[in-house]
């Protein structure tokens, strides 16, 4: 089955949409809200930087091990081809191995280089050094969302070009 740039790119868009994004932002938004016993307390910026650095540990590194095989998946069904990209001539992916497990801890912790300093520095842009529970939710949603796409990108590059 030959796909097409545009249905290629559509199919790549819904993924970092909802399988990356919405899914990593509304797993971290409830976790986030569950835990957070005093809504009413100011949150420092160590305090959302460590909250940032746990849940991209863990959610960073779920979504990219349950990605690859989801990607196969498609690929394995006709949903995407396979080998869009050729791996040699990838700008990143040349300098991936074929090893899921490895590939999945290089782009975790490049994600967290990634979204930490800017996450953390949006506040300090503004002045804030304590953000209140309102800001603190929608922060950490929008920037495990925005991580979960960075992870999704990676995973769905690595896939077409194994």
């Amino acid at each position: 089955m030959e796909i097409s740039k545009q249905s290629l790119h559509g199919y790549m868009f819904k993924k970092f949409v909802i399988n990356f994004w919405l899914v990593n932002a509304v797993i971290n938004g409830v976790i986030f809200f569950v835990i957070t016993s005093d809504k009413g307390r100011m949150f420092g910026t160590a305090e959302i930087a460590f909250d940032y650095l746990t849940s991209l540990l863990i959610l960073g590194m779920a979504a990219a091990l349950t990605g690859f095989p989801m990607i196969k998946k498609d690929i394995d069904k006709g949903i995407v081809q396979k080998g869009v990209y050729d791996r040699k001539e990838h700008i990143i992916a040349k300098y991936f191995s074929n090893n899921k497990i490895i590939n999945s801890i290089i782009i975790t912790i490049m994600t967290i280089i990634l979204i930490i300093p800017f996450f953390i520095g949006i506040p300090a842009m503004f002045g804030m050094d304590k953000l209140n529970f309102i800001q603190s939710l929608i922060l950490k949603t929008v920037a495990t969302g925005f991580a979960g796409v960075i992870v999704g990108y990676f995973v769905m590059v690595l896939s077409f070009t194994e």
